[in-house]
């Protein structure tokens, strides 16, 4: 990632023609470089292979016709472009689309609904911590986890311990479990009885319909 001082440089793959205007002016009042322009993710990506890549990719989910355009490219781009952060735009809160996001790690990866955006401040925010290899999530998503019926407590967070707590946090920035194992010098099968735990704490349910370790993620991130 680069310092949080230098100009930072932005690729945009969005299929609207006029959003995508709209957007590269927000991006220019706030003083970021666009530096690729594309219709689609395939097309970005060859841009990407041509001279210095980015430091954040801003891709609309839905292009093409195509679904989950913008995801498959963010993954594709976690692969060969490894330093490059990704924040997804999409029309509505969708839950699924974060989860495959966040799947493999949170780090420089955000969310974001189209309708909330309607600030550089929020856009600059949003980039900043994606280039400082945090995460962003829409507020929405949240609220959406929330407003689906799974069991939720007051203040979940309060109820760690601090080692469990500090083992969420570590997901959050996109561990690994061998990883906090090594930083907190402890077992793999340790964290892993942790993070159990810590599921439990927060009543993250286990069922195939979602990811626990996502939603883990997601309820730390709303605080």
């Amino acid at each position: 990632m680069s310092d949080a001082h230098d100009p930072m440089h932005v690729a945009i793959a969005e299929d609207n023609p006029v959003y995508r205007a709209g957007l590269v002016g927000l991006l220019h009042a706030s003083g970021v470089s666009v530096t690729h322009q594309a219709a689609s993710g395939a097309e970005l990506l060859a841009l990407l292979g041509r001279g210095d890549p980015p430091d954040v990719a801003i891709l609309d989910i839905r292009m093409s016709g195509i679904e989950d355009d913008g995801l498959v490219t963010a993954q594709i781009i976690r692969q060969q472009h490894p330093r490059v952060g990704v924040l997804l735009l999409s029309a509505y809160a969708e839950l699924t689309y974060a989860e495959r996001l966040f799947e493999h790690g949170s780090a420089g990866r955000g969310y974001m609904i189209k309708d909330t955006l309607n600030s550089v401040g929020q856009l600059k925010e949003a980039l900043n911590r994606i280039r400082a290899g945090l995460t962003y999530t829409d507020p929405t998503v949240v609220d959406q986890l929330i407003a689906s019926g799974r069991p939720a407590v007051r203040s979940p967070l309060d109820g760690l311990t601090p080692r469990e707590a500090a083992v969420l946090k570590m997901l959050a920035g996109g561990a690994s479990n061998s990883a906090i194992g090594i930083e907190l010098r402890s077992s793999t099968g340790a964290i892993e009885a942790t993070i159990r735990s810590v599921y439990t704490k927060l009543t993250i349910p286990d069922s195939p319909e979602y990811n626990r370790r996502v939603l883990a993620v997601l309820r730390f991130l709303s605080g």
